[in-house]
């Protein structure tokens, strides 16, 4: 749904549109997922799975 830009080395960046793949959902609301070969945490909330 949105871009994000990683703030930490074990965060990763997606632009709106990339398709991620979830690797775990945490209740924190930060998942983990990969994209190609990079693979880190992000917001939960700016994605939409498809």
């Amino acid at each position: 749904i949105y871009s994000y830009d990683a703030q930490d080395t074990d965060e990763i960046s997606f632009t709106e549109g990339d398709i991620i793949e979830i690797l775990k959902e945490d209740a924190s609301g930060w998942w983990s997922g990969r994209i190609g070969n990079r693979e880190g945490l992000f917001p939960g909330n700016y994605v939409e799975k498809i």
